[in-house]
């Protein structure tokens, strides 16, 4: 993958640095060793801990980039785990090693047009393989038509000496006694035969914008095709959810990997049925990510922000359902607060600055527009190298020129610029100066 900034937020504030190779290097967490055969699932290794990747050839038309998704998710498990391999990344999240152990993974397709993408899961289900895992002991599944969203033989290949022998692509949830403890609702027997759980859900919204309405189609939501027994109506329905997710058995201590597939999304449609859209916070093409995290809260909280962030710029209000905040504080299940969390992200090279004459004495500075921005920050300075100040702070990210118009000392005004959104901002800009005006 081409070489990208990565902007990173966490509770020591803002830390930018340059490179998906460098992924590994921002976070090293303490490693946590495979248990024994008879100890306790850890679920969430890294709470709050997340890698939003980009790549502007994720995708082509409606089509996705098996060989970029993979790099992007390479750079993801690296980033989330602190490994410099992606096998060492995904055998790290393997807590209880890899021989005899099953893993089910819960796709999302109930829209056809927009799926969990099924490149982005062979990507995952090659690190898995590669770790250890054999494909006989992995099912993907949804209570949906998976060959209609891409899950076939043709590109999951599971004939006799393929790497993938033995996959089992399944159109059910299949049947299990086993209720949610707070529930009556029974969950998928591929779940409770697994040792390991990986959700993939998709960046959609759902239904409307009302306290009765149910808001986005996310991780949580994604096990809305894991269980019998739920409805949409079902009194305290979020709730639910959240207890859902929260199961002590064979959810939440299972889920070692929620992987947002936000290659594709929709931001406007109130139903399952919606298509892709362009989005103007990514260059009015599609989000081309994937967003990666061992935190089911710190990935749903993500693709929330994501969508409440795009809806006004169509005019649309911000959807207000808590649930994810509700089954954060309530259940424990992970971090939902901005501040308390550590998210790498990559939204492509840093800004290109450039300084133009305008009108009189004045100066315009002029930009390239940065896939996934909220808006620009400039900064100047006397000196090229250090005291950097904010002077003005640009909110619409299709603004990509400012002009300066107060007079410079006779040694100059530096300047340089940064990229912002809700997950950090990029790396600096190249260095402009300006001048006296010299007739």
């Amino acid at each position: 993958m081409p070489d990208k900034s990565k902007m990173k937020l966490s509770r020591r504030g803002f830390l930018a640095t340059t490179g998906a190779a460098a992924a590994g290097a921002l976070l090293k967490p303490t490693r946590l060793l495979a248990n024994s055969a008879n100890g306790p699932r850890l679920g969430n290794l890294h709470p709050g801990v997340a890698a939003i990747v980009f790549d502007p050839d994720a995708t082509t038309g409606t089509s996705g980039n098996l060989d970029i998704i993979r790099t992007m998710v390479d750079s993801g498990l690296k980033a989330i785990t602190g490994e410099s391999t992606a096998p060492d990344a995904m055998a790290h999240l393997l807590t209880e090693g890899t021989v005899g152990k099953k893993v089910a993974i819960k796709v999302n397709c109930i829209n056809s047009g927009v799926p969990t993408r099924w490149e982005m899961v062979r990507a995952i289900l090659e690190r898995l393989v590669d770790a250890g895992i054999d494909p006989s002991n992995v099912t993907i599944f949804d209570n949906q038509n998976l060959p209609n969203s891409g899950y076939t033989a043709a590109n999951f290949p599971n004939g006799t000496g393929e790497i993938f022998d033995g996959l089992q692509l399944l159109s059910n949830h299949g049947s299990c006694s086993y209720s949610v403890p707070g529930t009556t609702c029974s969950l998928s027997e591929y779940i409770v035969d697994a040792d390991y759980l990986v959700n993939t859900p998709v960046l959609k919204g759902h239904w409307g914008v009302t306290d009765n309405d149910f808001h986005f189609t996310l991780g949580m939501k994604n096990h809305y095709g894991s269980i019998s027994g739920l409805t949409h109506d079902w009194p305290q329905f979020r709730e639910m959810l959240g207890c859902i997710s929260a199961d002590p058995v064979h959810v939440k201590p299972k889920t070692i990997l929620v992987a947002l597939s936000s290659l594709f999304g929709y931001y406007s449609f109130n139903s399952p049925g919606g298509s892709a859209e362009n989005w103007t916070t990514f260059g009015n093409t599609h989000p081309k990510r994937v967003v990666l995290s061992t935190d089911p809260i710190t990935a749903d909280h993500i693709g929330q922000e994501m969508i409440n962030h795009e809806r006004p710029l169509h005019g649309l209000t911000e959807k207000t359902d808590t649930y994810v905040e509700y089954a954060a504080t309530t259940f424990g299940i992970g971090i939902f607060d901005f501040d308390a969390m550590t998210v790498h992200q990559w939204i492509g090279q840093p800004p290109n600055l450039t300084v133009e004459p305008v009108v009189g004495t004045s100066r315009q500075l002029s930009w390239n527009r940065m896939n996934g921005a909220y808006g620009y920050r400039i900064y100047r300075s006397t000196n090229a190298y250090s005291g950097w100040a904010q002077v003005m702070e640009i909110t619409d990210p299709s603004t990509l020129t400012w002009d300066e118009s107060t007079s410079p000392p006779l040694s100059g005004y530096f300047y340089r610029l940064r990229a912002y959104n809700a997950f950090g901002m990029s790396d600096a800009s190249n260095t402009v100066g300006i001048f006296p005006y010299q007739v």
